[in-house]
C-alpha cells in the first residue's frame, strides 16, 4: 500500500517531490497511506493534515495551489481503492469535525412568530434593502474620504532632519497659541483654545479618548495654528520609518542631511586631491600653474567642511545615535541590520530613536511606551526627564507622566487648560478646583432655593431686612444659619413662625442635612420626618434612643433587632460564598476549591460605590459554568517556529479560574507566542498543552484594531459577528463594556484606539469566556480608562493571564508576576517595584 501511495504523491507533484529531502516526502506518504487516514471532501482532510507541510517544503507554492493538490490527492488515491468512506478507527492526526456523527435530516423549524403591525410587500422588501446597500456605499465613501484626509495630512507633515541653524529668524522660545479652533469631519474638537508653551517645559496632554488629543498634535505638526513660528521645527512621532537596506544605525543619522552632505564632499575633494598630487610632478615639468591652483581651491574648500563639521558636533554624532538605539534596547548587532528586517514595533522604535537624534524645538510623542519594553521605558523616562527643549507627550501610563512631564494639558469638553506638575499634582489640583467651583455653585444655589423654601419670592429677597416683620426676619435668621452648614445647628421650635409650605421645605432640607443638628420641636410629625435620634431629658437625665419619635418609646430590644437587621444587610452580599467555605473546609477532597473561595471571598472585600461608575466601566460578563481543574497546563512544552530554534523548552505550569497573572519580560522574548499556546492558536513542537474541553478562551492582542471593520459601526459589527442575536442584547453588552448611546452607531474609524479597544473587548467577551489572555490591554486607552479596567477586572470570576509593562494596571489587577526570560517561565517573588529595581540594579 506504501509503494501504490509513494508513486501516487511523486506523480502528482512530479519534479517538486525530487527538490524536497526524503524524510519530509517519506512522512507525508506515510500520513496519506495510514489504513485509518480520512481525506474528506475533496481532499480537506489531506489539506489539513499535510497542507502547511507542503507549502513549508516549496511542494506547492501557496495555499490555493495546496488546496488543489490535495483535491487531486484524494481522487487519484480513490482510483486505487485507498479512500475509505467510514473509517472505523481515526488516527490522532486526524481532524476533528464537530458535526461527526450527528444525524443528517434537518432539524424542525421553528414556527415564525406572529408579526405585529402591517406586513411588508415585496416591494417595500426591495426598497429597505436598496437603502441598506445605499448606505453601506455611503459608510465605503466616507471611509475612503477618511483615509485621503490621513494620506493628505502625512503629505503635509516637515521633512525629517536636524536643524543646525534654527531655519533662520530668532531661537525659538515660548509658543503662544491663541483663540483657536480644530475640528475634524464637521465635528468640533476644540473651541476658542488657548495655550502658551514654555521653552524647557515637558507636557503631559491628557483627555479621554476621542476627544481630539492626536488630532491637535497633528495641527501642531503642520504648522496649521497660528501663533507657531515659522522657523520652529516641530516633530511628530507617529509613523513607523519605511523599511528599506538602510541599517538602524544609518536611518538614525540620515537625518543629519548637513553632515551627510558634507562627509560625502570631504570623501570626493580627499580623493581629488590624491589625484592632483599624482598629476602634480607632471603639471610642474610642463610649467604649468592650473594644477596649483587647483589643488589650494580644494584644500581651502576641505579646510572650510571641517570647520562646519566641526561646528556641527559632526563627529560625534555617531556615538549620540548609537547610545539612543542602545538605550532603546538595540543590541551593536541589531543597529547594523537594515530597516527591512524589523518588525512594525521595533521600526517605531527607530522612528522615536530619530526624533529624540533631531532634537527639535517642540517635540511631538503620542503613546511612546506602547512598542518599549520595561528597560526601554525606564531608559527613556531618564532622557527625557533631561530633555532641554520642550516637547509634549500622550501617554496612558500613569507612572510615566508622573516621572517625565512637568506641566499637564487637560483636553476636555472642547477646552484645553494648562496645569502645573506632573499627573498626580494635576489630579489633586483639578479636584480642588471641581471642588471649589462646586461649592461656589452650590453657595449660590443654596441660597436662592433657602429663601425661595422659605416663601421668599424674588421680589422679596430684593427687599431690605427693615421692611420685613418679626416672624419674617426670623425666617432670615434661619436662612442664615442654613446657608452658613455650621458643625452642629440647634433649633429651637423653628416651625413656630413657618407656614405649611415652609415646613414642608425644611423636612425636605433638613432630612438630607449632611451634619449634625438638634431641634426642640412640639410637632410629632415634624420630628418624625427629620430626626434621626431622640435625645429624653426627664428625671435630671439625659437618655439617647436611635429613630424618629415614633420609636423613641420602644425598648433596647428593638434597638438591638435592628442592628443586627443592619448586621444582616451589610453580610447578605458575601454569604452564599461563605457557606460554601464552612460546608466543606474539612472535606479533604475539596480542599483546593475550599482554598479557591477563601482567595476570591478575600479579594472580592467590599466594594464600594465607586466601581460602578456610571460614565466609564469595564463589565466582563461572569460564565455561567466553572469547569473542574485541570484547566491549562503546560507539561515539558518546547515550541520553536519552523526552520528556526526553540524559543521555550520544558515550561511546566498550570492556570486556572483563580489565576490573576501577569507576564513580564523584554520585547521579542516570547510572551506573545506564550499567550497563542495557550489559546491554541499555535502548537507546541514537543510535549503537551492541556485545554479543558469546556473551558473558553479569550484573546486580547496587540493588534486588536486590524481585526476590526472600520466602515461599520460597533452595533452592525457586533450584529455581523453574532448573527441571530437580539440587538438589544447586543447594545446591552456593549453598554457594559462603555459603548453606549450614539457611540455604538458611529462608525468605527472615527472612534479613537480607546474606543476601539472596548468594541474589541466587548467581541472576546461576548460568549462569557472563563479564561482572559490580555496583550497589552492598556494601549490606546486614556488614564480613567485604565482604572475602570482595573476595577472591571478585580471583579472579574474568571483567570487573567496578561502582559503589560503599566505599572498602575498590573499593581491594581493581578497578584502574581512570571518572569520569561531565557527560554523559561518563573515566577517571581516580589511586587512590581521590585522588578523593577531589579532591572535598574
Amino acid at each position: 500500500m506504501t509503494e501504490v501511495a509513494s508513486s501516487v504523491v511523486h506523480e502528482v507533484l512530479g519534479q517538486r517531490a525530487q527538490d524536497v529531502d526524503e524524510p519530509i516526502i517519506d512522512y507525508i506518504i506515510n500520513v496519506l497511506a495510514d489504513d485509518d487516514f480520512d481525506f474528506g471532501l475533496e481532499g480537506e482532510g489531506a489539506f489539513d493534515a499535510v497542507g502547511e507541510l507542503l507549502v513549508a517544503a516549496g511542494c506547492v507554492s501557496d495555499f490555493n495551489e495546496c488546496r488543489s493538490v490535495c483535491s487531486t490527492l484524494c481522487e487519484k488515491f480513490g482510483k486505487h481503492g485507498l479512500v475509505k468512506d467510514k473509517p472505523i478507527m481515526r488516527s490522532l492526526a486526524t481532524p476533528l469535525r464537530m458535526n461527526d456523527g450527528m444525524d443528517e435530516e434537518e432539524a424542525p423549524k421553528k414556527k415564525p412568530e406572529p408579526i405585529e403591525g402591517p406586513v411588508l410587500t415585496e416591494r417595500d422588501k426591495a426598497k429597505m434593502e436598496r437603502k441598506k446597500r445605499k448606505e453601506e456605499r455611503q459608510r465605503e465613501s466616507e471611509f475612503q474620504m477618511h483615509l485621503a484626509e490621513m494620506e493628505a495630512t502625512r503629505a503635509g507633515m516637515p521633512v525629517v532632519c536636524v536643524n543646525h541653524d534654527g531655519g533662520g529668524g530668532p531661537a525659538v522660545k515660548d509658543i503662544h497659541m491663541e483663540n483657536f479652533n480644530i475640528s475634524v469631519g464637521g465635528r468640533d474638537l476644540i473651541v476658542d483654545g488657548t495655550v502658551t508653551l514654555s521653552f524647557g517645559r515637558h507636557y503631559g496632554l491628557v483627555g479621554r479618548n476621542g476627544t481630539g488629543k492626536t488630532t491637535f498634535l497633528r495641527y501642531m505638526a503642520m504648522h496649521a495654528i497660528d501663533g507657531i513660528p515659522d522657523n520652529c521645527q516641530i516633530l511628530h512621532v507617529e509613523q513607523e520609518v519605511a523599511g528599506d537596506n538602510t541599517t538602524a544605525l544609518q536611518c538614525v543619522l540620515n537625518t543629519d542631511i548637513e553632515r551627510t552632505q558634507l562627509l560625502e564632499e570631504e570623501a570626493q575633494l580627499i580623493a581629488q586631491q590624491r589625484e592632483l598630487e599624482v598629476e602634480d610632478a607632471t603639471r610642474k615639468s610642463n610649467g604649468e600653474l592650473n594644477g596649483v591652483m587647483d589643488k589650494d581651491v580644494t584644500a581651502q574648500r576641505l579646510e572650510e567642511i571641517y570647520k562646519r563639521l566641526d561646528a556641527i558636533d559632526a563627529y560625534s554624532a555617531e556615538s549620540r545615535a548609537a547610545t539612543i538605539l542602545a538605550g532603546l534596547s538595540f543590541s551593536p548587532e541589531m543597529q547594523q541590520k537594515a530597516t527591512k528586517a524589523f518588525s512594525g514595533g521595533w521600526r517605531m522604535r527607530i522612528a522615536l530613536a530619530r526624533a529624540l537624534f533631531i532634537e527639535p524645538d517642540l517635540l511631538l510623542l503620542d503613546e511612546p511606551t506602547n512598542h518599549l519594553d520595561l528597560h526601554a521605558v525606564l531608559w527613556l523616562e531618564t532622557y527625557l526627564t533631561k530633555w532641554p527643549k520642550t516637547f509634549i507627550v500622550v501617554s496612558h501610563a500613569r507612572e510615566f507622566l508622573n516621572t517625565v512631564v512637568t506641566d499637564i494639558l487637560h483636553l476636555q469638553a472642547q477646552k484645553l487648560t494648562a496645569y502645573k506638575g506632573n499627573y498626580d499634582t494635576f489630579e489633586r489640583t483639578r479636584e480642588e478646583q471641581l471642588k471649589n467651583k462646586q461649592k461656589a455653585f452650590e453657595a449660590n444655589e443654596r441660597s436662592r432655593s433657602h429663601m425661595q423654601g422659605l416663601s421668599f419670592s424674588p421680589e422679596m429677597q430684593q427687599k431690605a431686612t427693615k421692611a420685613f416683620s418679626g416672624g419674617w426676619r426670623m425666617r432670615i435668621a434661619l436662612a442664615r444659619a442654613l446657608f452658613i452648614e455650621p458643625d452642629l445647628l440647634l433649633l429651637d421650635e423653628p416651625t413656630n413662625h413657618l407656614d405649611l409650605h415652609a415646613v414642608l421645605w425644611l423636612e425636605t432640607y433638613l432630612t438630607k442635612w449632611p451634619k449634625t443638628f438638634i431641634v426642640v420641636s412640639h410637632a410629632r410629625e415634624f420630628l418624625n420626618t427629620v430626626v434621626t435620634d431622640i435625645l429624653h431629658l426627664q428625671a435630671q437625665k439625659l437618655t439617647a434612643y436611635k429613630g424618629n419619635y415614633d420609636t423613641f418609646e420602644r425598648t433596647r430590644e428593638e434597638q438591638l433587632k435592628n442592628k443586627q437587621k443592619a448586621f444582616e444587610a451589610n453580610e447578605r452580599s458575601r454569604s452564599h460564598m461563605q457557606a460554601f467555605i464552612d460546608k466543606f473546609r474539612y472535606n479533604a477532597k475539596r480542599a483546593s476549591l475550599v482554598q479557591s473561595r477563601i482567595k476570591a471571598l478575600d479579594r472580592m472585600g467590599y466594594v464600594d460605590e465607586v466601581v460602578n461608575d456610571p460614565d466609564y466601566k469595564f463589565e466582563f460578563p461572569t460564565p455561567d459554568d466553572r469547569p473542574g481543574p485541570p484547566i491549562i497546563s503546560f507539561s515539558d512544552a518546547s515550541f520553536g517556529y519552523p526552520g528556526g530554534p526553540l524559543l521555550f523548552k520544558n515550561l511546566n505550569f498550570g492556570i486556572d479560574l483563580d489565576s490573576r497573572i501577569a507576564m513580564v519580560g523584554p520585547n521579542g522574548i516570547g510572551k506573545s507566542t506564550i499567550l497563542k499556546l495557550i489559546s491554541g492558536e499555535l502548537q507546541p513542537s514537543m510535549g503537551t498543552v492541556f485545554r479543558s474541553a469546556k473551558v473558553r478562551i479569550a484573546v486580547f492582542s496587540q493588534h486588536h484594531v486590524d481585526g476590526l471593520d472600520l466602515t461599520s459601526n460597533p452595533l452592525l459589527y457586533m450584529m455581523r459577528c453574532y448573527p441571530g442575536v437580539p440587538e438589544q442584547k447586543l447594545r446591552s453588552h456593549l453598554g457594559s463594556l462603555g459603548v453606549t448611546g450614539n457611540l455604538a452607531l458611529q462608525p468605527m474609524y472615527t472612534l479613537s484606539g480607546g474606543q476601539k479597544s472596548r468594541v474589541a473587548f466587548a467581541k472576546i467577551t461576548f460568549k462569557k469566556p472563563h479564561i482572559l489572555l490580555l496583550d497589552e490591554p492598556s494601549n490606546h486607552l486614556d488614564l480613567d480608562a485604565v482604572e475602570a479596567l482595573i476595577q472591571g477586572l478585580v471583579l472579574f470570576q474568571g483567570g487573567i493571564l496578561m502582559v503589560s509593562h503599566d505599572e498602575h494596571l498590573i499593581s491594581g489587577s493581578v497578584e502574581e508576576l512570571w518572569a520569561v526570560s531565557e527560554g523559561k517561565v518563573t515566577p517571581f517573588h516580589g511586587t512590581f517595584q521590585d522588578y523593577k529595581k531589579m532591572l535598574q540594579s
